[in-house]
């Protein structure tokens, strides 16, 4: 009970930037921003750290250059696009997905877990224990990016996405029907759930949500695209951050742990969108994106579609 209650709070906000300011010093440099300036031999290097041995480095230094000439011939035009023109034909499409990737997060219910060491707290759970459940949530979500750096490339955006949808659906359901009892146990296992929900967001739409944000655009329009994407993170998280305090505050709706029933319902919501609009882009670079949004290929369609471009090298399937 003195000043530093909340003094060591400000100074450990200090703790992550110092150490992704560490990363920064020894990470190596981005192969596009090497290519862009003709240091190719850097470019191979710095593929080289970034990837797997098993990865091709010859065929992924070719898509980069090729994007990068691409975007060079576009850069004339680039001044003069709009915000309107990220609503246009097939960039409508890719501006959904974008933006909408936010929505998702938002609606599987990221602002009801993030209120559970206050919900639990009004709710009459033990003040150690509801604390205790906290650093350990804290501590799986961690964990759970982690896993989604290994497992991201290898099972796809896609699947991830519907698969951590669902399940964030279904524990939140599970939620709703606890606080429908008055019972005990169903206290402790809405407390179970809402710390540890992080074991399914976190590696699953938490991860994936920005993945598919930032390669979902098209080169020429990216920088409009994701300040609208940034606009819709913040309204997003501002609407529900705002009303959930309403819904669980014994003051207000006081509808304890069936407040879950709001976001279940909008992550079944969500579950419907990703499943007929977000594809799946793993392992597609940006030219091949480009033509498969541009010859409007169904959501469903996007793994096995194969690219081909011709240019002086001859036909080339990407």
């Amino acid at each position: 009970m003195s000043p530093a209650s909340y003094k060591v709070l400000f100074a450990a906000q200090w703790a992550f930037p110092g150490v992704m300011l560490l990363f920064a010093l020894i990470m190596p440099e981005s192969p596009w921003y090497l290519v862009r300036k003709n240091k190719i031999t850097q470019a191979e290097k710095s593929l080289a750290r970034l990837h797997s041995k098993g990865y091709d480095i010859t065929k992924g230094l070719a898509e980069i250059q090729a994007a990068v000439e691409a975007e060079e011939a576009q850069s004339v035009s680039q001044t003069a696009v709009t915000y309107l023109d990220c609503f246009r034909s097939t960039d409508f499409r890719r501006t959904r997905i974008a933006c909408g990737m936010f929505l998702v997060q938002q609606f599987t219910g990221i602002a009801f877990y993030s209120q559970a060491l206050y919900f639990l707290g009004i709710s009459g759970l033990p003040t150690a224990l509801t604390f205790q459940l906290a650093l350990g949530g804290f501590g799986v979500a961690m964990a759970g990016n982690v896993v989604s750096w290994f497992i991201m490339n290898y099972v796809g955006r896609r699947p991830l996405l519907l698969t951590g949808v669902m399940l964030n659906a279904i524990l939140l359901l599970s939620v709703g029907i606890a606080g429908t009892s008055s019972k005990s146990a169903a206290l402790y296992y809405i407390a179970y759930v809402m710390n540890f929900a992080q074991l399914f967001y976190a590696p699953t739409v938490g991860a994936v949500s920005w993945s598919i944000s930032g390669e979902v655009s098209s080169i020429q329009k990216r920088a409009k695209t994701q300040s609208l994407c940034t606009i819709t993170n913040a309204l997003a998280s501002w609407v529900l951050n705002f009303i959930c305090p309403y819904l669980i505050n014994t003051d207000q709706a006081n509808l304890g742990g069936k407040a879950a029933f709001v976001w279940s319902a909008l992550s079944f919501i969500g579950l419907v969108w990703v499943w007929y609009e977000v594809p799946e882009i793993k392992d597609r670079s940006f030219s091949a994106l480009d033509i498969m949004f541009s010859q409007r290929v169904p959501t469903r369609k996007f793994k096995a579609y194969e690219v081909e471009r011709t240019d002086a090298a001859g036909k080339q399937t990407l």
